[in-house]
């Protein structure tokens, strides 16, 4: 289940993975050394587990959009970076696309998605490297290459901003919990 919850991180933007892991390695724990079959533990984890499951729902990166002439171009150029987030996204470039000057492709999108373009890239960046992360076949340099970051160095800062890990971290920490199941 840690597994499944942190590859969907597209979904729920999972920022506590120490509390998801901790609870399932309780639960882990509880059902392979313990004897006895205590539901109240069992539904205690779960309730927590669900708790967070919330707490979390309410970080996903999603536009909501009102009922706006430009609802339908800041919703095509939200695709596209999710599309394209690996390519070398600009302000001026993504105005193009959406045939508005880049100021005030700026102001509409910031206004209808709380994010700078520029922030809702790096987002989308960051949560397509936490997938790319929790495989083992790719190196840190890797994701940061594939995930259109310009350096490892620049990668790894904005990593730790946003997940408060670094990418060796976080791999290492993901590795281990695919170890221990």
């Amino acid at each position: 289940m840690y597994n499944f919850l942190i590859q969907t991180s597209y979904v729920y933007n999972i920022v506590n993975v120490v509390e998801y892991k901790n609870i399932f390695q309780s639960l882990i724990n509880h059902l392979t050394i313990s004897n006895t079959n205590e539901d109240d533990f069992i539904n205690g984890k779960i309730l927590e587990l669900f708790y967070y499951l919330k707490t979390e729902r309410n970080r996903i990166i999603k536009p909501t959009l009102p009922t706006t002439t430009h609802s339908a171009i800041i919703t095509s150029a939200v695709q596209y970076i999710n599309l394209h987030y690996a390519e070398k996204l600009t302000l001026e470039s993504l105005s193009q696309i959406v045939n508005y000057s880049p100021n005030y492709f700026q102001h509409i999108f910031k206004m209808i998605m709380k994010d700078t373009p520029q922030e809702y890239i790096t987002k989308a960046r960051i949560n397509q490297a936490k997938i790319f992360l929790s495989l083992p076949d790719y190196s840190i340099q890797q994701v940061s290459d594939m995930c259109g970051f310009d350096s490892q160095a620049y990668f790894s800062h904005m990593f730790k901003k946003h997940t408060g890990l670094t990418p060796k971290e976080y791999k290492t920490m993901h590795h281990e919990i695919y170890n221990d199941n």
